[in-house]
């Protein structure tokens, strides 16, 4: 009677968002012998939505470590679990765990929040060889802008490049509406005129004067 009545209490108390309620009741059915190792797996599938919920992530990563311990297999654990070791500072962990949801996956295509795990760690980690490889694949699934301006950052501060690369960077960037700035135009007509394209400098400045990103004074520098 007890583990109903907890049952009752843990469905009732997430809905309702009282959280030390719905935990209570969770860890009460964990430990009790009563409910079967089936039923605990997705209690503690609970918990762990309970923590993300509540950006507990000590309390997280506790909780699915346990479940994966204890053979749990739904491998959409593994993100919430990356994502919380991530903050963590754990970054060898939590590219770990997206690994293994890849593996366990099967190719199937990554959800944009695992790309953004990835991009977050390597960002962190200063590695811009495996940085690069996770943003062109973020790109290609989920081409939006901002995405495309950290891939452009990335290609242009790979090392060695010729002028020539270099606008070839600043015409994806272009082409991807990521050029929106002054210090963005002005680099780029720079390059322009050091790889002998002086056309291109004349409409990217009349470009930029019609979204009016670019001051006068910093046209009539670059013109000198």
């Amino acid at each position: 009677e007890k583990v109903l009545i907890e049952r009752l209490s843990a469905v009732a108390a997430l809905g309702a968002k009282q959280n030390d309620r719905s935990e209570q009741s969770l860890k009460y059915l964990l430990g009790s012998e009563k409910v079967s190792s089936a039923d605990k797996d997705k209690l503690i599938e609970s918990l762990i939505g309970l923590y993300q919920s509540t950006k507990s992530n000590d309390k997280l990563i506790s909780a699915a470590q346990q479940y994966f311990k204890q053979g749990g297999g739904n491998s959409r654990v593994r993100l919430p679990l990356a994502q919380a070791l991530a903050i963590d500072k754990q970054y060898a962990a939590a590219l770990e765990e997206l690994r293994k949801k890849q593996e366990a996956d099967k190719g199937a295509k990554p959800a944009e929040a695992e790309l953004r795990v990835g991009i977050f760690v390597h960002s962190r980690l200063k590695n811009d060889v495996a940085l690069l490889e996770v943003l062109k694949t973020t790109v290609s699934l989920y081409p939006k802008t901002d995405y495309w301006i950290d891939l452009i950052g990335v290609l242009l501060r790979k090392p060695g490049l010729s002028k020539r690369q270099e606008m070839d960077i600043y015409s994806l960037m272009e082409e991807v509406g990521a050029l929106v700035d002054e210090e963005d135009y002005l680099e780029m007509m720079d390059v322009a005129l050091k790889v002998g394209l002086p056309k291109q400098v004349l409409r990217l400045a009349g470009k930029a004067q019609k979204a009016n990103v670019i001051t006068q004074a910093n046209l009539s520098k670059l013109e000198a």
